[in-house]
């Protein structure tokens, strides 16, 4: 198992969405272990619980098919690469980042793209409805309004009630399983990190060294929609207190755009960043710690919690108040410090349609930005894209 997804968490490029299709290739089509039904019912799940929905759909693999052992090797396997990959860099950042001067125009303005494209397809699948496109504003605007901790939280909560007052009609849906947890372990998988989520804001207080697991923890036990969503998290988390350079974090995150596997790797860049190695693991084991094991408690209830029609509304309203967290996040801080003048905001048209059109890859756009952004230099000195 662990070798399997080690060599998926090599080669499987693209985001959470491209990651599901090397997966169906490999588990459905290549090796049969589940059917096409199966697999499509196991997708809606991770999107219905918060947490990296490619990291869980792995991890409910390796479980159904090998048990613990089998989710702890599909874990360790598909995270890994990047997750070496990005603290490697971070420690280049910290110990190179002048000479990379020129390298972070380019990887501004991929990200720009990059989160452009993935709010464009979030908003297309979850704002179809007027109601839903001004939730989804609203909530841009609140997050860009009152940029807190609290803010993503309060406002999850409150979509999820403004979901009632909105219901929409629901398909309900049935899930088949080869393997479940007994329902007292699937309780604690399910509480326990509920209970951490609430207590460890008090422990901090206490205890200061927990600060960058409280961090990491919350982002990726709030975080609906997946790697580009959580940017808005970590950039409120991190950089606001000053405990990340801001100019570090998009580079980081543009970096992570260009790797294979998931990008919740971003926070072993930012793991190393504040706190050196160790910092890594213990930024890497938080971020994943409450979706994992929410993908596994839930599966002895989801059956009868996906029937229920307001727990179908609550989450469309979630879903589209996400592409509003998306919408923030490009706004401030990306596009704030991509787009400076006009030579930036035309190399960022020139990426869109590229992107969009041609679907070039963001490694190939690094390049192509990197030696743009050189050749103006060379022929405008003093020239500055971002």
């Amino acid at each position: 198992m662990f070798w399997i997804f080690l060599r998926l968490g090599l080669t499987s490029f693209g985001g959470p969405m491209a990651h599901i299709g090397f997966f169906r290739q490999e588990f459905v089509e290549k090796r049969a272990w589940f059917s096409d039904i199966q697999f499509a019912q196991w997708i809606a799940l991770c999107h219905a619980l918060p947490g990296p929905s490619s990291s869980q759909l792995g991890f409910l693999i390796g479980y159904q098919r090998g048990g613990w052992s089998g989710a702890l090797a599909a874990f360790l396997g598909f995270t890994l690469p990047s997750a070496l990959i990005m603290s490697a860099l971070a420690y280049g950042w910290f110990n190179y980042h002048q000479a990379w001067s020129s390298l972070v125009p380019a990887l501004l303005i991929v990200a720009a793209a990059v989160v452009m494209q993935a709010t464009w397809g979030m908003a297309k699948q979850f704002c179809r409805r007027a109601e839903w496109i001004l939730t989804a504003i609203s909530s841009a605007f609140v997050l860009l309004a009152f940029p807190s901790v609290w803010t993503p939280i309060i406002l999850l909560f409150g979509l999820a009630l403004l979901g009632q007052w909105l219901k929409t009609d629901t398909e309900a849906s049935t899930l088949s399983l080869q393997r479940t947890p007994n329902r007292t372990l699937a309780l604690t998988l399910l509480i326990a990190p509920l209970g951490l989520l609430i207590l460890l804001p008090g422990l901090v207080l206490l205890m200061p060294e927990l600060a960058l697991f409280d961090s990491l923890y919350r982002a990726g036990a709030l975080v609906f929609g997946g790697g580009h969503v959580v940017l808005p998290y970590l950039q409120i988390e991190l950089v606001q207190p000053g405990l990340v350079a801001e100019s570090a974090f998009l580079s980081g995150y543009a970096f992570a755009q260009t790797l294979p596997g998931p990008m919740f790797s971003f926070s072993t860049y930012l793991g190393t960043l504040t706190q050196g190695w160790l910092g890594a693991i213990v930024a890497t084991f938080a971020i994943f710690l409450a979706g994992l094991a929410w993908i596994i408690g839930v599966l002895p209830f989801y059956q009868q919690l996906i029937t229920r029609s307001s727990f179908q509304a609550g989450l469309t309203a979630i879903q589209a108040g996400v592409v509003g967290f998306l919408v923030a996040a490009l706004i401030n801080p990306i596009l704030l410090h991509a787009i400076v003048n006009l030579p930036s905001l035309g190399l960022l048209g020139l990426n869109l349609l590229l992107l969009w059109r041609f679907k070039v890859s963001a490694i190939v756009l690094i390049l192509l930005n990197l030696i743009m952004v050189t050749v103006a230099e060379w022929l405008a000195p003093g020239l500055v894209l971002s």
